[in-house]
């Protein structure tokens, strides 16, 4: 099987051919998402992270993730598996904690981006 990555011998490794399947349930949304080539560490808190660096961190997470085809998706997944941290389609981790509380339709932070 021809590839380009060959493995320590030389040889074409099989493994190099193909992607691992997605997570059960996730569907094939987050090949498509704008974050795929981003690194993560823009949508997860890092260790002794102050307040402003994180509130500026979210900002340009959440920024990301408007420019994003897949962001309904995206949070949905977040919201069904309970994800408590990180960036989740255009949602902070305190927007689906209120939401999930409240028990009520989409984080106060989502509504203005998805009326424009």
């Amino acid at each position: 099987m021809p590839s380009n990555l060959p493995n320590n011998e030389g040889r074409v490794s099989e493994m190099a051919l193909s992607l691992p399947d997605p997570p059960t349930g996730w569907g094939n949304w987050q090949l498509r998402a704008e974050c795929r080539d981003v690194d993560p560490g823009l949508f997860f808190p890092h260790d002794n992270e102050g307040h402003g660096d994180r509130v500026r961190r979210e900002r340009r997470a959440v920024e990301v993730c408007l420019e994003c085809s897949v962001r309904l998706q995206c949070r949905q997944r977040a919201l069904t598996a309970g994800e408590r941290y990180g960036i989740w389609g255009g949602t902070t981790e305190s927007d689906r904690r209120t939401q999930s509380r409240s028990g009520r339709g989409r984080p106060a932070s989502s509504l203005a981006e998805d009326s424009e």
